[in-house]
Protein backbone atom coordinates (compact mmCIF):
# COMPACT_ATOMS: atom_id res chain seq x y z
CA UNK A 1 0.00 0.00 0.00
CA UNK A 2 1.41 3.42 -0.95
CA UNK A 3 1.26 5.95 1.86
CA UNK A 4 2.63 9.44 2.33
CA UNK A 5 5.45 9.74 4.84
CA UNK A 6 3.20 11.50 7.34
CA UNK A 7 0.45 8.86 7.30
CA UNK A 8 0.37 6.04 9.81
CA UNK A 9 -1.97 3.08 9.61
CA UNK A 10 -2.51 1.28 12.89
CA UNK A 11 -4.81 -1.72 12.84
CA UNK A 12 -4.41 -2.34 16.57
CA UNK A 13 -5.71 0.85 18.20
CA UNK A 14 -9.23 -0.52 18.36
CA UNK A 15 -9.32 -4.13 19.50
CA UNK A 16 -11.58 -6.75 17.93
CA UNK A 17 -14.28 -6.61 20.63
CA UNK A 18 -14.57 -2.82 20.54
CA UNK A 19 -14.43 -2.86 16.74
CA UNK A 20 -17.37 -5.27 16.71
CA UNK A 21 -19.38 -3.04 19.07
CA UNK A 22 -18.56 0.12 17.07
CA UNK A 23 -19.66 -1.54 13.82
CA UNK A 24 -22.89 -2.67 15.48
CA UNK A 25 -23.56 0.82 16.88
CA UNK A 26 -23.02 2.66 13.59
CA UNK A 27 -24.95 0.08 11.58
CA UNK A 28 -28.19 1.45 13.01
CA UNK A 29 -27.48 5.15 12.58
CA UNK A 30 -29.68 6.99 10.06
CA UNK A 31 -27.67 8.52 7.22
CA UNK A 32 -28.42 11.81 5.47
CA UNK A 33 -27.18 13.00 2.11
CA UNK A 34 -25.26 16.15 2.91
CA UNK A 35 -23.53 18.89 1.00
CA UNK A 36 -20.56 19.67 3.27
CA UNK A 37 -19.44 22.46 0.94
CA UNK A 38 -22.26 24.66 2.26
CA UNK A 39 -20.88 24.38 5.81
CA UNK A 40 -17.12 24.07 5.32
CA UNK A 41 -16.52 25.59 1.86
CA UNK A 42 -14.46 22.48 1.14
CA UNK A 43 -15.28 21.56 -2.44
CA UNK A 44 -18.50 21.93 -4.41
CA UNK A 45 -18.65 18.15 -4.93
CA UNK A 46 -18.08 17.38 -1.24
CA UNK A 47 -21.36 15.52 -0.83
CA UNK A 48 -21.90 12.09 0.66
CA UNK A 49 -23.96 10.05 3.09
CA UNK A 50 -23.32 11.46 6.52
CA UNK A 51 -24.39 11.41 10.14
CA UNK A 52 -23.10 14.13 12.50
CA UNK A 53 -22.28 12.29 15.75
CA UNK A 54 -20.81 15.35 17.50
CA UNK A 55 -20.06 18.73 15.94
CA UNK A 56 -19.99 22.43 16.68
CA UNK A 57 -20.64 25.67 14.85
CA UNK A 58 -16.98 26.46 15.61
CA UNK A 59 -15.50 23.41 13.90
CA UNK A 60 -11.82 24.30 14.25
CA UNK A 61 -11.77 25.51 17.84
CA UNK A 62 -14.56 23.72 19.72
CA UNK A 63 -14.25 20.59 21.85
CA UNK A 64 -17.08 18.10 21.27
CA UNK A 65 -15.74 15.34 23.51
CA UNK A 66 -18.39 16.15 26.17
CA UNK A 67 -21.04 15.55 23.49
CA UNK A 68 -19.71 12.02 23.02
CA UNK A 69 -20.06 11.40 26.75
CA UNK A 70 -23.74 12.36 26.44
CA UNK A 71 -24.54 9.95 23.63
CA UNK A 72 -27.21 7.30 24.06
CA UNK A 73 -25.82 4.19 25.82
CA UNK A 74 -26.14 2.21 22.56
CA UNK A 75 -23.63 4.63 20.98
CA UNK A 76 -21.06 4.58 23.78
CA UNK A 77 -18.73 2.33 21.73
CA UNK A 78 -18.05 5.48 19.68
CA UNK A 79 -16.92 7.24 22.86
CA UNK A 80 -14.74 4.24 23.76
CA UNK A 81 -13.26 4.36 20.26
CA UNK A 82 -12.31 8.03 20.76
CA UNK A 83 -10.76 7.22 24.15
CA UNK A 84 -8.64 4.49 22.54
CA UNK A 85 -7.50 6.85 19.77
CA UNK A 86 -6.80 9.69 22.20
CA UNK A 87 -4.64 7.39 24.34
CA UNK A 88 -2.23 6.87 21.42
CA UNK A 89 -1.03 10.49 21.57
CA UNK A 90 1.71 11.65 23.90
CA UNK A 91 0.17 15.14 24.06
CA UNK A 92 -3.31 16.55 24.58
CA UNK A 93 -5.70 16.37 21.65
CA UNK A 94 -9.12 17.93 21.15
CA UNK A 95 -12.01 16.43 19.24
CA UNK A 96 -13.64 19.10 17.09
CA UNK A 97 -15.90 16.84 15.03
CA UNK A 98 -17.03 13.23 15.03
CA UNK A 99 -19.00 12.04 12.04
CA UNK A 100 -20.03 8.91 10.26
CA UNK A 101 -19.82 9.03 6.49
CA UNK A 102 -20.45 6.41 3.88
CA UNK A 103 -20.46 5.65 0.20
CA UNK A 104 -22.85 3.20 -1.33
CA UNK A 105 -21.69 0.28 -3.44
CA UNK A 106 -20.22 1.44 -6.72
CA UNK A 107 -19.32 4.97 -5.63
CA UNK A 108 -15.68 5.89 -5.14
CA UNK A 109 -16.22 8.89 -2.95
CA UNK A 110 -13.56 11.57 -2.93
CA UNK A 111 -10.27 12.39 -1.27
CA UNK A 112 -10.95 13.12 2.40
CA UNK A 113 -10.05 16.68 3.41
CA UNK A 114 -11.13 18.18 6.70
CA UNK A 115 -9.92 21.73 6.33
CA UNK A 116 -10.10 23.57 3.02
CA UNK A 117 -8.08 26.61 4.16
CA UNK A 118 -4.43 25.55 4.19
CA UNK A 119 -3.58 28.11 6.89
CA UNK A 120 -6.05 26.38 9.25
CA UNK A 121 -4.54 22.89 8.80
CA UNK A 122 -1.45 23.35 10.96
CA UNK A 123 -1.70 21.31 14.12
CA UNK A 124 -4.79 19.38 13.06
CA UNK A 125 -4.76 15.60 12.85
CA UNK A 126 -7.27 13.57 10.89
CA UNK A 127 -8.22 10.15 12.18
CA UNK A 128 -10.19 7.84 9.92
CA UNK A 129 -11.78 4.71 11.34
CA UNK A 130 -13.13 2.28 8.77
CA UNK A 131 -16.24 0.78 10.39
CA UNK A 132 -16.49 -2.42 8.42
CA UNK A 133 -16.57 -5.97 9.68
CA UNK A 134 -13.99 -6.68 6.99
CA UNK A 135 -11.94 -4.44 4.72
CA UNK A 136 -10.09 -4.97 1.49
CA UNK A 137 -7.96 -2.15 0.05
CA UNK A 138 -9.15 -3.21 -3.41
CA UNK A 139 -12.51 -1.69 -2.40
CA UNK A 140 -10.82 1.75 -2.38
CA UNK A 141 -10.63 4.10 0.56
CA UNK A 142 -7.04 3.34 1.49
CA UNK A 143 -5.37 6.12 3.49
CA UNK A 144 -2.93 8.42 1.77
CA UNK A 145 -2.00 12.05 2.23
CA UNK A 146 -0.93 15.08 0.27
CA UNK A 147 -0.28 17.36 3.25
CA UNK A 148 2.19 17.32 6.11
CA UNK A 149 -0.36 17.72 8.89
CA UNK A 150 -2.48 14.64 8.40
CA UNK A 151 -2.14 11.33 10.17
CA UNK A 152 -4.57 8.50 9.55
CA UNK A 153 -5.39 5.47 11.63
CA UNK A 154 -7.56 2.58 10.70
CA UNK A 155 -9.13 0.18 13.18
Amino acid sequence: MLLAANVRVDDHVIGPELRKRVVEAVSWMPMHFLNRWERFRSHELDMHWYYPVAFSDEPYSADVEPDLQGLDPSLQPITECWEAIKATFDHGVRLYECMLSANTFGTEGRVHQDIAAEAERSGHITVLVYCNREWNVAWAGRPCSSTRTTRSRRR
